[in-house]
């Protein structure tokens, strides 16, 4: 079965897929788990967090965060981040972030 990868942008129907994420303890040093960033995301006009989804399963998360203050000045109104990627450990090994990658490209 050929499996159908899209992005939406944040629901709270997710909300409980998304508190369930797991993550290797290795793959939290370099990432964040959706439930710990949601909140700020939400609040910030140039954060919009983006959810993964294998047809109607959440799958995997994203925050795309413009007008970063990790991006020079001169720069920022052109650029837009990709953080917080990850891709919860059930899932992981499928090419979901690859091809949620490439959708942002479309």
């Amino acid at each position: 079965m050929k499996k159908r990868i899209s992005l939406a942008p944040y629901n709270e129907k997710c909300n409980r897929d998304l508190a369930n994420f797991s993550l290797s303890d290795e793959q939290v040093q370099f990432t964040a788990m959706p439930a710990e960033v949601m909140e700020e995301a939400l609040q910030n006009p140039n954060k919009y967090p983006i959810v993964i989804l294998n047809d109607e399963t959440p799958v995997g998360f994203f925050i795309l965060h413009k007008n970063s203050e990790y991006v020079e000045e001169r720069d920022a109104s052109r650029k837009i981040l990709v953080r917080a990627l990850s891709i919860t450990l059930e899932h992981q090994g499928n090419g979901y972030a690859l091809t949620a990658m490439r959708n942002c490209l479309h």
